[in-house]
């Protein structure tokens, strides 16, 4: 089962980030290079996310899928980082990808708030 919801959870970072078009820009810094985003409303829908944004989905996807593949204290750290720096990167360089990922990042805080980060523990409890 939470396989199953990490799994989605990399399906909407990936669409939201690498896909989805709006017209809203919440994004007020401006960047140059890799890092390149609109600053301002679109009269048409746009991705309004950067080639290191784009990049980025695809590493927090397997991040998100892979962790359940290693021990318990291992995947409880790597979703901290990933909150940590997903949120705080986000929110810096682009608040629109903050805004993207606030589902994922309140998930991720109560599964590790929960102690439910893992894979086969839950699966079949050892008693």
């Amino acid at each position: 089962m939470l396989l199953a919801l990490s799994v989605a959870e990399a399906v909407w970072v990936i669409y939201m980030l690498r896909y989805f078009t709006t017209t809203v820009n919440l994004s007020v810094q401006k960047w140059d290079g890799y890092f390149l985003h609109p600053t301002s409303k679109s009269l048409h829908p746009r991705n309004m996310v950067c080639p290191f944004g784009h990049d980025a989905a695809l590493l927090i996807a397997a991040i998100l899928v892979l962790r359940h593949w290693l021990p318990r204290s291992s995947a409880w750290c790597l979703t901290l980082a990933l909150i940590v720096m997903a949120s705080t990167l986000s929110f810096a360089m682009n608040v629109n990808v903050f805004v993207y990922l606030v589902p994922v990042l309140l998930i991720e805080t109560y599964r590790l708030s929960s102690g439910r980060i893992l894979h086969f523990e839950d699966l079949c409890p050892v008693k």
